[in-house]
């Protein structure tokens, strides 16, 4: 079973049907104040992938760090165990730093406090990937301002992801069994 950070989130907030969704990969509509705002983080994240793309460096609006040669949207797959592979797109990859955007208004250091970055960490390490750091960069698109956050791959990052795995993903796949649709 492929397991992802957005599947164990929604599992883990109990929103089994956006689980689902997330595993076979189906489009559904959240709220829809929520999908409005939704949408904008995806149209922004989608401007700056692109800019990234076609320039190798950030929007100035965005971020003004230098990149040497990024990644945009580096799909990554690694194998966990004989039961899981763990999948995520890592949003700019460069050299030995990952950069992840995020847009709205959620404070950087609220999202360097989820998941993400610890599983993206492992699934590095499980792949020979020599990520030292990554950047959580958050741009509010209601007050055109930006925060971000730098934190270290570090060893407590990867037990924690493994922790996570090892206790989350075997009720996902318990629960996709016992309801046949794996």
């Amino acid at each position: 079973m492929r397991i992802s950070y957005s599947l164990l989130d929604s599992w883990n907030r109990g929103d089994t049907e956006r689980a689902i969704a997330t595993y076979f990969h189906m489009d559904m509509p959240f709220p829809e104040k929520t999908q409005k705002r939704v949408s904008a983080g995806l149209d922004i994240h989608k401007e700056i992938e692109t800019y990234v793309k076609e320039n190798g460096k950030f929007p100035e609006w965005f971020f003004k760090k230098q990149l040497n040669s990024p990644e945009s949207e580096k799909k990554v797959v690694a194998k966990y165990s004989d039961e899981f592979d763990l999948s995520g797109v890592f949003d700019c990859l460069d050299g030995n730093i990952l950069y992840e955007f995020k847009t709205g208004t959620t404070p950087a250091t609220e999202w360097a406090q989820t998941w993400q970055l610890p599983i993206y960490f492992l699934m590095a390490e499980l792949n020979n990937i020599p990520i030292e750091t990554a950047y959580i960069i958050r741009w509010n698109q209601y007050t055109k301002k930006k925060d971000f956050v730098l934190v270290h791959n570090n060893q407590r990052a990867r037990d924690l992801a493994r922790n996570v795995v090892d206790s989350v993903a075997p009720d996902i796949l318990a629960f996709f069994v016992k309801e046949g649709l794996i």
